[in-house]
């Protein structure tokens, strides 16, 4: 198991688990190679909140792949509230990057396409981006993740 749970939560789940002899490692949560960034998205009297939200994720994602997709392996996740938002990046990104960089996962594709999806993006040099609904987790065990965008 791995969290960051308070001391009182941890005896607890020990104690339901009947983990007596559990190893438990306590370490800083600082982490000198995460960053983290939060960009508010003004909304645009000549756009649709929607419209400016799909702009800044585009923007964020062209800027990243120019600059930390440098690296062969590296790759970036896009959590996105619902599958409908997600296609409509998916398919807007498409085009500007190599052809299927980017894959979208969510609740409306197959377990079949979402296992091949999630292969790809661990093994297909050419992905570089999965935009999934928060539901899902599929970067959670990708070690070559270099940036989460949070979108909506």
């Amino acid at each position: 198991m791995t969290a960051t749970i308070p001391s009182a939560m941890e005896r607890d789940l020990l104690s339901k688990f009947s983990c007596s002899d559990a190893v438990v490692i306590r370490d800083s949560t600082v982490r000198p190679n995460i960053a983290y960034k939060v960009q508010l998205i003004k909304r645009n009297p000549g756009k649709t909140s929607r419209e400016a939200a799909l702009n800044e994720v585009l923007s964020a994602c062209m800027q990243s792949i120019s600059t930390i997709c440098e690296a062969r392996e590296a790759r970036i996740i896009v959590y996105v509230l619902t599958k409908r938002f997600a296609d409509e990046i998916c398919d807007t990104l498409n085009p500007l990057i190599t052809p299927d960089g980017a894959l979208k996962y969510h609740s409306d594709l197959s377990i079949e396409e979402r296992q091949k999806a999630y292969k790809r993006f661990l093994t297909d040099d050419s992905i570089r981006i999965m935009i999934e609904t928060s539901g899902f987790g599929a970067g959670v065990k990708i070690p070559h993740v270099r940036q989460v965008i949070i979108a909506e």
